[in-house]
């Protein structure tokens, strides 16, 4: 993990991993703060490790190093809907 923030029902958290909360997450997920479960969020960057994750309102933000997210085009930064 290398990067966690956190609204007022999940924590988003980035880094270089392929598992979080008991799902398969590629480096990007969020997990559940009463449950601990992963969420159904999965927007699955094509690249290496997710750096920095930052949530504003109803969109996380995550960057680092990849190329694509949530299926569409996306260089090192991206804003998805949680």
């Amino acid at each position: 993990m290398r990067s966690i923030a956190v609204d007022a029902n999940a924590a988003y958290v980035g880094g270089n991993f392929l598992e979080i909360g008991g799902a398969a997450r590629f480096h990007v997920g969020a997990v559940d703060l009463i449950a601990g479960t992963a969420l159904d969020w999965a927007p699955e960057p094509g690249g290496s490790v997710v750096l920095h994750v930052g949530v504003a309102g109803n969109v996380i933000f995550v960057g680092g190093d990849f190329e694509d997210a949530g299926g569409e085009p996306h260089a090192g930064i991206a804003g998805m809907s949680a």
